[in-house]
């Protein structure tokens, strides 16, 4: 048990890095980005209804959107499908899906998906 808090303590570090490198970005919408994807890293490690397993994909996922978003030209196909991985694990969460499919419709708005 305690290897999975550690996995997911060690993605969760990853995922911090990288918004803190996307609010250190000169493009115009990094801040907004870094701001939904606090949002959204804070109620994946809150949630109490997601695995250990769950929450550490979800933040993978994250991760991924952060680092991509901070291209100069980002990949906008994968950060789509990205943002649909987190939206497939949290549907397990019933309480965590309806504040996360608003911070997905927002970065899917920031970012013209």
């Amino acid at each position: 048990m305690t290897g999975i808090t550690v996995a997911g303590g060690d993605i969760s570090g990853t995922v911090t890095v990288t918004i803190q490198q996307l609010r250190d970005s000169d493009t115009p919408e990094a801040p907004q980005l870094a701001d939904l994807l606090t949002q959204l890293q804070q109620a994946i490690n809150e949630s109490t209804e997601l695995a250990a397993p769950d929450k550490e994909k979800a933040l993978k996922y994250l991760d991924k959107i952060g680092k991509l978003a901070n291209d100069q030209e980002p990949d906008r196909d994968v950060i789509s499908m990205a943002i649909d991985g987190i939206l497939g694990i949290v549907s397990k969460a019933a309480k965590l899906l309806a504040p996360v499919q608003g911070i997905a419709d927002g970065l899917r708005k920031l970012l013209n998906l």
